[in-house]
């Protein structure tokens, strides 16, 4: 199981994206499942909200939704409040309440690694794998 992060929903829906050859490659790369928080695929719908994005954001709804790689974990209550509490817990760090809740996650799940480029994935010791190529 792979964590997907908002970095690589971003990369993947826009080609113009430094990682965007990156992402595709892990694409290719990596088997299932995938799991998706709920939180994360929001975060990279806002982010993909601007005029010139926003069929760019369906469009990688639809891939998701016909991808059966892809598991998504729904926003729930126990969720937040996990991630609330670590982000509570961590005023040493930058991390976004969504990371929280990620990391929550793959901690619960026994994960280690993420389709992510942020470096808070590594702070928190798990493998962020578009700091790389995937291997030959």
């Amino acid at each position: 199981m792979i964590l997907v992060d908002s970095g690589y929903l971003i990369a993947l829906a826009k080609p113009r994206d430094e990682l965007h050859a990156r992402a595709q490659a892990w694409t290719e790369h990596v088997t299932g499942p995938l799991l998706l928080p709920e939180y994360v695929l929001w975060e990279a719908i806002n982010y993909l909200s601007l005029p010139l994005d926003r069929a760019k954001a369906h469009v990688l709804i639809a891939h998701i939704a016909a991808d059966p790689a892809y598991a998504l974990i729904l926003a729930s209550p126990h969720l937040f409040n996990a991630g609330l509490q670590m982000h509570r817990d961590r005023p040493d760090k930058a991390w976004s309440l969504t990371d929280c809740i990620s990391f929550h996650i793959m901690r619960e799940r026994g994960i280690t690694q993420a389709l992510a480029y942020d470096h808070h994935f590594e702070q928190a010791e798990f493998d962020a794998l578009l700091r790389r190529d995937p291997p030959n």
